[in-house]
């Protein structure tokens, strides 16, 4: 039919073209391109477009000192976490380090107090066998004074007998 109504070029698009829009769907829908006589350049089209050109050409020159200057931060970014991750590695070595030592100094604090709670228990062992050998002590001395009150009052009795058998027989009783 376009070719009919004086149309040349008859193109009917059947792959994808997304700058254009040309995203077709479904194989029964797809767009068509046709043309009358030879494309021609008109010279405000030309020029429209080597405007626009300068323009995608600043554009781009401007994207790329953009992208220079982000690379050059990016790079700043990365100097910076390797410095800090060098420095957290070795903070990271100092507090292990630091923990270790204070692990160390704790197993031997404990073993210590272990040490003085194994020797508290002997001396508090120790002591109740003290105590008990005094108790013992103190009974077997409170016995013995009893024997010696009892040996005294018993010399005291022979002494008054002895002096009365004396006294009888010298003649004074």
């Amino acid at each position: 039919i376009l070719a009919g109504t004086g149309f040349s070029n008859v193109r009917i698009a059947g792959e994808s073209h997304a700058p254009f829009g040309v995203l077709p769907q479904e194989d029964w829908s797809l767009p068509i391109a046709a043309r009358k006589g030879a494309f021609v350049h008109e010279p405000k089209d030309v020029a429209e477009l080597v405007g626009e050109y300068r323009e995608l050409l600043k554009r781009i020159r401007a994207l790329d000192t953009e992208l220079a200057a982000r690379a050059k931060e990016l790079e700043e970014v990365r100097a910076w976490a390797a410095q800090r991750e060098s420095e957290t590695s070795a903070e990271l070595v100092d507090r292990t380090n630091w923990a270790r030592d204070l692990e160390k100094q704790l197993e031997e604090r404990t073993a210590w107090a272990q040490s003085l709670e194994r020797d508290l228990n002997e001396h508090v062992a120790l002591a109740k066998r003290l105590q008990e050998e005094g108790a013992e002590s103190s009974k077997w001395a409170q016995d013995l004074d009893a024997d010696l009150k009892q040996v005294r009052a018993e010399l005291a009795a022979l002494r008054t007998r002895l002096l009365v058998r004396i006294g009888r027989r010298i003649g004074l009783a």
